[in-house]
């Protein structure tokens, strides 16, 4: 039992406590305020470093694609990337476009952009494959992509309904639409992804693409020809659209 004048001590000390939060002069650090201070700066410099890691994967992939012979393009918006992909059509004179049958194409507009440009556009569907007569006669192929692999230029394309490898393998022209999130570092995070992936849908791909640059081969007389067994040219564009408002900027 405490005595008396303990007891009063005890009193006297939470009553100087009280006078001073009564006048505003906290006696002792708000712990909850400075807690959440902390956390309000460990967010922050969590979400930097996950831009400045995005950024660098970005950088790290346009030079490795340029590297082995593949464009690389930003598109801001929807918009920009209807254009960069009718431009890249009007240099090539195309009269046929083929693409996969996935809502981010649709969304972007392009089936417009491209018949107002007065180029043919054959979209995907998902319940029957495009012919492979239709991809070999388009002049230009449009896919998305699954991932891409920063330390090569490597784009990664998951086969399945409305995502015949022909749209990507036939026509002489390859445009990917890339996102910034997936872009990785390479190999050894690629197949754990892959796995999770096929465990969230009942139906496993029936076949993976790798496709760094475009089409080339060395088999006749070991000179290297591009073009031979696939597209010549391969373009890239980044859908970089409120890449930054999803960050939190």
């Amino acid at each position: 039992m405490l005595s008396t004048r303990a007891r009063q001590e005890i009193l006297d000390r939470i009553g100087e406590a009280l006078s001073h939060r009564a006048a505003g002069e906290p006696s002792s650090p708000d712990n909850h305020s400075t807690l959440a201070n902390d956390d309000r700066y460990d967010a922050s410099d969590a979400h930097s470093n996950r831009v400045q890691q995005r950024d660098a994967l970005i950088l790290q992939f346009e030079e490795e694609l340029a590297a082995v012979g593949g464009l690389f393009h930003r598109a801001p918006n929807a918009a920009a990337a209807c254009d960069c992909v009718v431009r890249i059509a009007s240099v090539h004179k195309a009269r046929k476009a083929i693409a996969w049958d996935l809502a981010l194409i649709g969304d972007i507009g392009l089936a417009t952009s491209l018949g107002e440009a007065g180029i043919e556009f054959t979209p995907g569907s998902a319940g029957v494959p495009p012919a492979i007569i239709d991809a070999a006669s388009a002049d230009i192929g449009v896919t998305a992509v699954d991932y891409a692999l920063a330390d090569t230029g490597t784009l990664v394309l998951r086969s399945g309904p409305g995502r015949a490898r022909s749209v990507s393998l036939l026509p002489p022209v390859h445009i990917a639409l890339l996102r910034p999130d997936q872009i990785i570092p390479g190999l050894d995070d690629l197949f754990p992804l892959l796995a999770r992936d096929n465990e969230s849908e009942a139906r496993p791909d029936s076949a993976l693409t790798f496709i760094t640059g475009p089409s080339r081969t060395a088999d006749i007389e070991l000179t290297l020809v591009v073009g031979v067994h696939g597209p010549q040219e391969l373009h890239v564009i980044l859908l970089d659209e409120d890449n930054r408002a999803k960050e939190g900027d």
